[in-house]
């Protein structure tokens, strides 16, 4: 199982979510920087094909960092159709920060077949002074459309700072 390959795209993809955005981003050169995963726990079920970290989870890879309270990496067992990772989950307290960007929320997930990420819960990214606040981030990785969607409750806020990268 190649866990780094698929947490370098989890990790890029989130934070390709700011350009798409229009926040103005640097593409980190990161495809051949080591991957640090740093947890509390480490379960791994073959019989379900699960992968989860718990407590304090840290993943590092060149400028990008990825914390939340627990991280769950679905894969392919063997005799399943196809190899590899099916998704990833982070679930709790979600933080994902390059530079001066950062992207808060309560869940997200990696869709690796759907090519996309969704955040989920209280979903916030900030460059500077402007910041997007909505319920739910739909990023399309093949299309590099990102949607923003409030709910009946919570409809999506956006402060723009000419200062802060727009």
């Amino acid at each position: 199982m190649r866990l780094a390959q698929f947490f370098f795209g989890f990790m890029l993809a989130g934070v390709l979510v700011l350009p798409a955005t229009g926040f103005s981003a640097q593409a980190p050169a990161v495809t051949s920087a080591p991957l640090d995963l740093e947890a509390q726990q480490l379960d791994v079920n073959q019989a379900d094909g699960r992968a989860v970290f718990t407590g304090q989870v840290r993943v590092t890879q060149g400028p990008l960092v990825l914390t939340t309270d627990k991280l769950i990496v679905r894969y392919n067992r063997q005799g399943d159709d196809g190899s590899g990772v099916k998704d990833i989950q982070a679930e709790g307290n979600v933080t994902l920060v390059q530079a001066a960007q950062t992207i808060t929320a309560q869940a997200a997930q990696y869709a690796l077949a759907q090519e996309q990420i969704i955040l989920t819960g209280q979903v916030t990214l900030g460059q500077g002074d402007t910041v997007l606040r909505g319920a739910r981030l739909v990023y399309d990785l093949k299309t590099g459309r990102a949607q923003m969607q409030g709910t009946t409750n919570q409809r999506v806020r956006a402060r723009l700072s000419p200062a802060g990268g727009l």
